[in-house]
């Protein structure tokens, strides 16, 4: 006896639910195909709105906050602005438990930064501590606008510490985007430069834009005045040799310690290289050892000079960078590209490139380009070696796009843009709903192989695969959960693949329990059949029409095994059988324990005793065994009621067969009939002409033939009638039927010497007596006395003689003992009556036994008195049939030609041949189908 679970209880909820709104759905496919298409290209519209990066920011739990000052701000104004920077994070903000800063290059040159650069680490506290901010984009707004306020010349980039040297060696960069601008002119570089920072700061969601400064570094610059050379006869190197004397140095000589040497380099003192005075001050000597002041062979100025210059792959360039926040950075990046267009006009030999993050996104997006396509290729290249059907493996594969749209409404509804890690989610997603397609299908195609209507596969099918589906997708499901609604460690990366995971599954599986079954019935309906010209026709009927159309030809014997098998009826007939055995165990089964506990004052004035009882009655052991034996004898009439439904459809099957064979017999008969009265019908058109005949003869032969093509018309349909009985009976469709039949003739059968009361019928009866005497046993067995037997565990709180000693017990001391009794029925009313009942069965069944032998003997007689007459008048009629025959094809035809009988004359001849010719077909139907009902009775 199987129990009912949970499990069971929730499926078959979700089943009375599920199967009546499929058979709702399958009665308007198009309505239902035609939303889908909607909501796919609703889904595609969803998608290009939801933006792109290369993978979402990982929470580090801190900031690091790239702080620039002026260019050339010296160290120790660097130190003073992000000390004060420092504190001003310290005092205002209670998150913040420590602030690092990192300034210049280190004595290992891994990270060179200028003077005026600093790197602020800010280390936050726990966020269950935080009360400026809920979140850290938040907090990160209020200190940029704190730190901007209080300190107007710096700018800060907020950035996490991993992000921002992941950024910078990936691109040079320390900002999530960055655009490079290439070129030759330092002055046109700037220009851009500030012309697309200018830009990108309007754009929502840019944050911390740094635009690169590529001059600002003070130079003192000495421009020659070549006339004053030439008059005061200085050389052009001499006055170099000076310059560089005094600001450079140069050797004069060397000074040596022990065995090592040093260059003597004589130059000016770090005070008198200071200003541009110090520098013209000094003297020159000309040829004639005259000392000319530089200042009277050159022009000295301050001017500002490229404080950098960058380059890669060989070509100048300089860079625009900015973070992101709040929002993706694909669509920036499209409104900026946009900008840029109409608002900079580059010259020849100047062009922007982005990079960052974006440029991963790109990268990553055409890798996934050639992965994506390549996993789907190899999934359908599986599903075909699977099902080797490119239809089957097409059909399944349209799970993919129905889960991609489950898929793509999750990370819009949730505002997640398109990451590399919902990609990643995508190609699983891909994978676990193509299982749903495989379950459904190949159950759809193991109960295809037995013959169901498609309609029937597809109700059956779904029906039972309902909970391995629902399982599939509520496990895989189930498991992304905690990933959609973590927020710990690494969340951001494993929300957009969960997201579109559990989406993609929820739309995959209830599309798919809908629409694949639409799909299987439009993918499997058979074709119709075109048109064919005369020569493809005559092509096919040599190759073999049945072979290309896929017909089945069945004589007989085969259909009659097909029908044992496929017939609906008789499965369930058997199935009875194996009810009956089943239940009849179910009944004999040992009654329900009973569990009892009590509290109370039942033994002492203190109402803290405590009882457990456990009782269990045992029937009488003959019941179990007669209950058995019941279900065995339901189970034989069962099978008795199956062997009468056999003979029946036996019948039913055998009488169609015979009765297709005489239709085709007449059909033949008849088109015989008429070639050959079409070929007089040529001949009386000739004589007509010659006056021969008259009018009227000829007009009776074209009415003979309309008459013969009306019953050929009517003996199709009929044909077509039996066709489909025969169809029905062994469950296959009559398209692809062919009955096989042979020349129709008298079907000997042994029919004598059948004794009725071997029927299954007559069977059945006594059968069924039996079955009563067996209830009436049961009953019996349930008179008999059922047995008790228990067992009891209690406390006896309180004061208690054991001995003639007074013991006190408390609840921590227990005492048992054990229960035997027996339930003896008193009341014989309900006994009595259910015997009486059984007596009054076995008299009916007696009284309808008998009727049942004396109808059988009856009909039996009847029928054989039938079949002997039939035989009889078959024998006489074909014994005049020859003679007649004779008559008609040899002297008749002889004398119309000769003219010593009349066209009317030759007519009714004719006629009176046809007439005895079908006579004695229907005679042989007859006689067929009286032997086929006499065989009832084997």
């Amino acid at each position: 006896n199987t129990k009912v679970t949970i499990s069971d209880k929730m499926v078959n909820a979700i089943r009375s639910k599920y199967t009546p709104a499929l058979k709702a759905l399958l009665r308007r496919q198009k309505m239902v195909l035609s939303v889908i298409g909607i909501l796919f290209v609703l889904s595609i519209f969803a998608f290009k709105q939801l933006g792109a990066e290369f993978i979402p920011s990982l929470d580090e739990g801190d900031f690091a906050v790239e702080t620039r000052l002026m260019t050339g701000t010296s160290l120790t104004k660097t130190i003073e602005a992000t000390g004060k920077a420092s504190k001003i994070l310290l005092n205002n903000f209670p998150e913040v438990k420590s602030v690092v800063g990192k300034i210049g290059t280190a004595e290992i040159p891994t990270d060179p930064m200028p003077m005026e650069a600093c790197d602020l680490m800010i280390i936050l506290k726990d966020k269950d501590e935080w009360t400026s901010a809920h979140t850290k984009e938040e907090l990160a707004n209020k200190m940029q606008a704190k730190l901007e306020e209080s300190l107007p010349n710096v700018s800060f980039g907020f950035l996490q510490p991993i992000q921002m040297r992941f950024n910078e060696l990936m691109t040079g960069a320390k900002q999530d985007v960055v655009v490079k601008i290439y070129g030759e002119e330092f002055d046109k570089l700037a220009a851009y430069s500030k012309q697309i920072g200018s830009i990108a700061s309007k754009i929502k969601g840019v944050q911390d834009v740094y635009v690169e400064e590529m001059s600002g570094l003070p130079q003192m610059i000495v421009e020659y005045d070549r006339e004053a050379l030439a008059r005061y006869d200085v050389s052009l190197d001499e006055v170099n040799r000076v310059v560089n004397l005094g600001f450079a140095g140069q050797a004069s000589g060397f000074v040596v310690e022990g065995e090592k040497r040093f260059e003597l380099v004589v130059k000016l003192k770090p005070e008198f290289r200071d200003n541009i005075t110090d520098l013209s001050q000094l003297f020159v000597s000309n040829a004639n050892g005259k000392e000319i002041p530089i200042s009277e062979l050159a022009h000295i100025s301050i001017k500002n000079g490229p404080n950098q210059i960058q380059r890669d792959d060989a070509k100048r360039r300089i860079l625009v960078g900015f973070n992101v926040r709040g929002r993706d950075v694909e669509s920036i990046v499209q409104e900026l590209e946009k900008e840029m267009k109409k608002s900079v006009k580059f010259e020849t030999g100047y062009f922007p490139k982005i990079g960052g993050t974006f440029e991963n996104l790109i990268h990553a997006r055409d890798r996934l380009m050639i992965a994506v396509p390549v996993s789907l290729l190899l999934i359908f290249f599986l599903l075909y070696l699977t099902f080797q059907s490119l239809k089957q493996a097409a059909l399944i594969f349209s799970a993919i796009p129905l889960a991609s749209i489950g898929g793509i409404y999750a990370l819009y509804f949730r505002d997640m843009p398109f990451s590399i890690s919902a990609g990643v989610g995508f190609i699983a997603l891909f994978g676990v709903a193509v299982l749903n397609g495989i379950v459904l299908i190949a159950e759809f195609n193991t109960l295809r192989k037995s013959g169901l209507p498609l309609m029937m596969v597809v109700i059956r099918g779904t029906g039972s695969r309902l909970r391995p589906v629902l399982l599939t997708a509520a496990v895989a499901s189930l498991g992304f959960l905690p990933m959609a609604l973590s927020h710990g460690s690494g969340a951001e990366v494993q929300k957009p693949l969960a997201t579109v995971v559990i989406g993609g599954l929820i739309s995959a599986t209830l599309l798919t329990l809908f629409i694949l079954p639409i799909l299987y019935l439009i993918f499997e309906k058979p074709m119709k059949r075109k048109k064919r010209n005369s020569a493809t026709l005559m092509i096919l009927l040599l190759i073999g029409s049945g072979h290309l159309f896929g017909q089945t030809t069945m004589n007989y014997q085969q259909a009659y095994e097909r029908m044992l098998t496929q017939n609906g009826q008789i499965t369930a007939a058997r199935l009875e059988q194996e009810k009956q055995i089943v239940l009849g165990r179910s009944m004999a089964e040992m009654p329900k324990t009973t569990l009892n506990g009590m509290v109370g004052q039942y033994n002492s004035y203190y109402n803290k005793d405590n009882n457990i009882t456990i009782n269990q009655t045992i029937p009488f052991p003959t019941v179990f065994q007669d209950e058995r034996k019941l279900g065995l004898e339901k189970g034989k009439l069962s099978q008795l009621e199956a062997d009468v439904l056999v003979k029946d459809l036996t019948q039913k099957l055998a009488m169609s067969f015979d009765q297709y064979a005489y239709l085709k017999a007449q059909i033949q008969y008849l088109q015989s009939l008429d070639s050959s009265l079409l070929i007089l019908e040529e001949k009386s058109k000739i004589r007509l002409e010659l006056q021969d005949i008259s009018r009227l003869d000829f007009a009776l032969v074209q009415t003979k033939r309309m008459r013969i093509a009306n019953d050929i018309s009517l003996l199709n349909s009929e044909l077509i009638g039996e066709k489909r009985k025969i169809a029905a009976l062994i469950k296959m469709d009559d398209r692809f039927l062919e009955i096989a039949v042979s020349t129709y003739e008298m079907q000997t059968r042994n029919v004598s010497n059948i004794d009725p009361m071997a029927h299954p019928y007559v069977q059945w009866y006594q059968q069924n007596e039996m079955t009563v005497l067996q209830e009436k046993k049961v009953n019996l067995s349930r008179q008999l006395p059922e047995f008790n037997v228990g067992y009891f565990n209690q406390t006896l709180v309180g004061v208690q003689n054991v001995n003639g000693i007074d013991t006190k017990f408390t609840q921590a001391n227990r005492f048992q003992g054990y229960m035997v009794g027996a339930n003896v029925p008193i009341f014989w009313g309900g006994y009595k009556n259910r015997n009486e009942a059984s007596a009054i069965a076995l008299q009916q069944n007696s009284l309808q036994l008998d009727q049942a032998k004396q109808a059988m003997q009856l009909e039996y007689t009847q029928l054989m008195d039938r079949l002997n007459l039939i035989s009889a008048n078959i024998e006489k009629l074909g014994g005049q049939l020859t003679n007649e025959l004779r008559f008609l094809s040899e002297d008749a035809k002889a004398k119309f030609e000769v003219g010593e009988i009349s066209f009317i004359e030759f007519l009714q001849i004719q006629q009176q041949r046809s007439e005895l010719e079908l006579s004695y077909l229907q005679l042989i139907n007859q006689y067929n189908q009286t032997s086929i009902q006499l065989n009832w009775y084997r």
